[in-house]
């Protein structure tokens, strides 16, 4: 093509159809495409992870797993120098080449227990495996999915023997050599009564002292005002004009109880151990007003709160070993209610006059 000072080009036609036409470029390999490459590798294994474990959310006693990364070493462009008179010194140049795997760890925590109704499932709560033998090898499993075989050995889902140790005639433990578990089923056996039970165990030398039982007293409860005669804790204090006062030691009355009148004694703010008991409530009521009133605690006498008080304190008066453990609550002859504790800081009973209330159908009355 002619231009106007008559210089002359040549003109290229590109046709795709015409091989030898067409010319590719090299594309410079670059440390970057590699660098992102192995991160895409090693999150595709992380998802293979994440895929077995949803896999496996089934799977009796699996145990996932997850992915750990780490770094590939970085590559050094050039070295740093250290400080000088003229310089303060320069920071090597590193790039990094980017991740690997690292390797992948198993979670060993408890998974929830399940109930399956056949009798030859276990399961393991805490560290430890299911002793298993297959074809002479020995090997570990959570995975407590028993049934039996025709020789009624314990064996796995794989028919795997499970190994314990054995038993004598007389039902001891052989420690030994372990061996497949027989259940005898169908076989007759006569039971025995166990006759000793034996328990080894070392005491915290740091740990409290045993404390004896606590005591607690009552001022003494009068039948009357004048304080002349003591309650013996067989009055009816259902009967109209059967009433009891409790002397605060000061000419007057720290308590009193009208009879007829379906008094309730509440207890609160009394503590065992350290621990708030919660609130007691007992009425001196007929059965038939406890059941028109829903009331759970009820009585007639000073003796019935007594006995009712006990129980929600939670005193022990059974005799172990020969000795009584002297947890009780007894009425004195002064007409005072003495309450015993048991021994021991966590039976230390905190109890006083001030957390008795009196109240006449819910309406209080005073202490």
């Amino acid at each position: 093509m002619p231009l106007g000072n008559g210089t002359r080009i040549a003109r290229i036609d590109f046709n795709p159809a015409i091989a030898g036409n067409t010319r590719r470029l090299p594309m410079p390999s670059t440390p970057a495409l590699y660098t992102g490459l192995s991160g895409l590798q090693s999150n595709q294994n992380r998802l293979n992870v994440i895929g077995n474990n949803i896999a496996n959310v089934n799977t009796t006693a699996f145990k996932s797993t997850r992915m750990l990364f780490e770094s590939m070493f970085s590559r050094t462009q050039s070295l740093g120098t250290g400080p000088s008179g003229r310089i303060g010194g320069i920071n090597p140049q590193q790039v990094g080449n980017g991740s690997t795997v690292a390797g992948t760890q198993r979670n060993f925590s408890n998974g929830a227990l399940t109930a399956t109704g056949i009798a030859t499932d276990m399961a393991i709560e805490g560290d430890g495996f299911f002793i298993t033998q297959l074809n002479g090898e020995r090997l570990f499993t959570r995975d407590g999915s028993f049934l039996t075989n025709e020789n009624n050995q314990l064996v796995t889902s794989s028919g795997a023997y499970v190994m314990g140790y054995g038993v004598d005639d007389n039902y001891r433990i052989e420690y030994g050599e372990l061996e497949p578990i027989v259940i005898p089923l169908g076989q007759m056996t006569v039971a025995e009564a166990t006759e000793n039970i034996y328990f080894t165990g070392n005491l915290n030398a740091s740990g409290e002292l045993p404390v004896t039982g606590s005591i607690h007293s009552t001022t003494p409860f009068f039948n009357e005002p004048t304080g002349n005669q003591a309650m013996t804790g067989l009055e009816d204090l259902t009967q109209v004009g059967t009433n009891l006062y409790m002397d605060d030691g000061n000419g007057g009355f720290e308590l009193s109880i009208e009879g007829g009148a379906m008094a309730t004694i509440t207890v609160d703010n009394v503590e065992k151990g350290g621990q708030d008991l919660g609130t007691f409530s007992f009425t001196f009521c007929t059965p038939e007003e406890a059941a028109a009133n829903d009331i759970e605690y009820f009585g007639s006498t000073m003796a019935d709160f007594a006995a009712a008080l006990d129980q929600f304190l939670g005193l022990d008066n059974s005799d172990v070993a020969g000795e009584n453990l002297g947890g009780s609550i007894l009425l004195n002859a002064n007409g005072s209610m003495i309450i015993f504790g048991n021994e021991g800081t966590a039976q230390g009973l905190d109890i006083s006059t001030s957390d008795f209330t009196v109240s006449y159908m819910g309406t209080p009355t005073g202490t």
